[in-house]
């Protein structure tokens, strides 16, 4: 599928209730920037033209503003009542992120912008738009990286990276909505954001994945804990680790997570003194084990396909692949580097990445 124009990405998919998919990217170039773009696909992978008429949606979340051009969609869900949701980041200044801000799309299951999405300072025409000044007047921008949706409420969770000029280095962001996209005062504080960091803030942390544990609740299934992966920078290696982050409802750590009862732990692979490991997405086993998936930087110098396996309390599961890891090389060695940006579980309950 093209748009026509110089920049053109797909960038998350999701089948919907129907069993269509529902696909999400980016259009556009260097001078004017780009837009999401949602289009839809009928199971035998047609345009589905019942979808807004013409197959294909776009948002463009720069106000008007030809400074604040880039917005880039990263994760796609949809919610219990059928809403399509579009997450990533807007109005950005360039496409790395500077100054942006979490940006979500709201349609209707037959593609419609829902206009009852974020009634609260909405921009209309079903985009939301949420800057992080409610947090702090130093947080120059945030990257989000994926999206989860709390069952029964229907909760929007995004996290990400934040730059935090106070510190400054990156920062893990955590951001919680309610279903409308209205900022949630439940979580963290009274914005639902949350800027967190593992034992020294002055170095880089980045998430990639979110994930929720299920629980149920007077029959009612409802998000017990929320599961964060993604990058932690190690000082002494100068090097990044897997790291993983486990926090309640409110957002406060889950001091019964990692060991250390901090509520995160770091997972180094020691695939070299100075190599990079990158969690890039996470899945929750039925039994509450948890898989985290990404790039693992080799000795030799190339990435690989990596995978990790931990207990439900944060512990690694030394029964999966060697000592908990497995990585996989698709070239045969050498400097070749092959990333692992997805993870899911097969119904068999084997791994995919």
């Amino acid at each position: 599928v093209g748009f026509g124009h110089q920049k053109e990405a797909a960038t998350a998919i999701v089948p919907d209730f129907s069993g269509r998919y529902v696909v999400a990217g980016y259009s556009g170039d260097s001078s004017s920037g780009t837009d999401f773009h949602v289009i839809r696909l009928s199971s035998n992978g047609n345009r589905d033209y019942t979808f807004d008429g013409t197959g294909t949606v776009a948002a463009d979340f720069s106000g008007g503003d030809p400074a604040r051009k880039y917005d880039i969609p990263t994760a796609i869900g949809q919610q219990g009542s059928g809403r399509i949701v579009v997450a990533g980041f807007g109005a950005a200044t360039s496409d790395q992120g500077h100054g942006a801000e979490t940006a979500l799309l709201g349609l209707e299951e037959t593609g419609v912008p829902d206009v009852n999405f974020s009634s609260g300072g909405a921009m209309g025409d079903g985009k939301c738009l949420r800057d992080w000044a409610y947090y702090s007047a130093l947080i120059e921008g945030v990257q989000i990286s994926d999206l989860a949706i709390e069952p029964g409420s229907d909760k929007l969770i995004v996290v990400g990276r934040g730059f935090d000029e106070a510190t400054p280095t990156y920062a893990i962001a955590v951001q919680r909505m309610t279903s409308l996209c209205d900022r949630d005062a439940g979580f963290a504080n009274s914005a639902g954001q949350l800027l967190y960091a593992f034992s020294d803030s002055s170095i880089p942390h980045e998430a990639h994945g979110v994930a929720l544990v299920p629980t149920l609740v007077s029959g009612v299934v409802v998000a017990s804990k929320i599961v964060v992966a993604g990058a932690v920078y190690e000082t002494s290696s100068s090097s990044f680790d897997f790291g993983v982050l486990r926090l309640n409802p409110n957002g406060t750590s889950d001091s019964s997570f990692g060991g250390s009862g901090l509520g995160y732990r770091r997972i180094p692979w020691d695939m070299g003194d100075t190599s990079h490991d990158l969690g890039f997405d996470l899945a929750l086993q039925g039994d509450g084990k948890i898989l985290i998936g990404g790039a693992v930087d080799t000795a030799a110098g190339g990435y690989d396909f990596g995978a990790v396996r931990l207990h439900a309390d944060g512990s690694t599961d030394l029964g999966f692949g060697l000592f908990g890891h497995t990585f996989v090389n698709f070239a045969g060695g050498g400097t070749n580097d092959d990333y692992a940006h997805a993870l899911k579980l097969a119904p068999d309950g084997r791994v995919v990445l």
